[in-house]
């Protein structure tokens, strides 16, 4: 991804006709990419938010860690693997969050929820120690990294 920003913004700084602003900026962003560095780890003012918004860089995303877990030892806060797999995320990329999902588990819930409805789905998610489906955490966390 960084490779892929690199790429993008050689061609924006060497590009004619930039102002003063604009060429300084890409120089921030291309110098820390080239640190192998993310761009959404750089702090931008607001005069500089519209300029790097310009390029669709992948590493100025926000990021969600999802850990995907075997259906048959589900636990809503992960195995061991997961368990280990969080706290690298939390200590390497702290404020990133992250969420445990059984996608097959998921996929049950929701084949049962529309062939047998909600109230079955909600039974099933009780007897698999599940209190809330992780699509629905999913989906929360991205809307808090987007702001909605």
């Amino acid at each position: 991804m960084i490779l892929s920003d690199l790429e993008i913004c050689a061609k924006k700084v060497t590009k004619k006709g930039l102002t003063a602003i604009e060429s300084q900026v890409w120089k921030k962003v291309f110098a820390q990419l080239d640190n192998g560095m993310p761009i959404r780890s750089l702090e931008f003012n607001i005069d500089e938010i519209p300029i790097v918004s310009q390029l669709p860089l992948i590493t100025a995303k926000p990021l969600i860690f999802a850990c995907n877990i075997d259906s048959e030892t589900y636990d809503p806060e992960g195995n061991a693997m997961a368990k280990k797999f969080i706290s690298y995320v939390n200590e390497n990329y702290p404020g990133i969050p992250s969420v445990v999902v059984s996608s097959l588990l998921e996929e049950e819930i929701s084949q049962i929820r529309t062939e047998e409805g909600e109230e079955a789905a909600r039974e099933y998610m009780e007897l698999s120690n599940m209190p809330d489906t992780a699509l629905d955490k999913l989906l929360d966390e991205c809307s808090n990294v987007l702001g909605l």
